[in-house]
């Protein structure tokens, strides 16, 4: 699929993304807080630390961020504090496999339902399974493997 994307960009997208890697080098060597594009300038700042291979995200309407780790943990960042997340499913965390994606049900603030992608051990080996639970303070609850 990456390969289709950049054949049909083309060389403007090639072009893009080695300046971000080389801005990004650039700034991991120097310690630098800005980093400057050719249309705008960025302010990079460290916001969580101590993450194992993070994945995915998704922001809660109260600020707080749900954060996803291949390895199969689910976060939650709040006022600086970062909390585990119990209740996931249990994640084949291989090769390709682990705790991919995290989203909110668009009615999140009245059913409190959030959806996990992940990788699940089978009878023919792993595969990808989507998953649906209630966030309830730091527990998921009424889960269900919807496929």
């Amino acid at each position: 699929m990456l390969q289709s994307i950049l054949m049909k960009a083309g060389r403007p997208l090639l072009v893009m993304l080695f300046f971000f890697v080389v801005s990004f080098s650039l700034y991991a060597q120097s310690g630098a807080e800005i980093v400057e594009s050719e249309q705008a300038e960025f302010r990079l700042r460290r916001v969580v630390e101590g993450l194992d291979h993070p994945w995915a995200m998704d922001f809660l309407p109260d600020g707080g961020v749900l954060i996803t780790e291949w390895p199969g943990r689910l976060l939650l960042y709040r006022d600086g504090e970062l909390q585990n997340i119990h209740g996931v499913p249990e994640v084949y965390a291989a090769g390709q496999g682990g705790l991919l994606d995290v989203r909110l049900h668009p009615d999140f603030q009245r059913n409190r339902l959030v959806y996990l992608s992940y990788a699940m051990a089978g009878p023919g080996g792993a595969g990808t399974a989507l998953y649906r639970a209630r966030l309830d303070g730091t527990r998921l609850t009424d889960g269900e493997v919807l496929y």
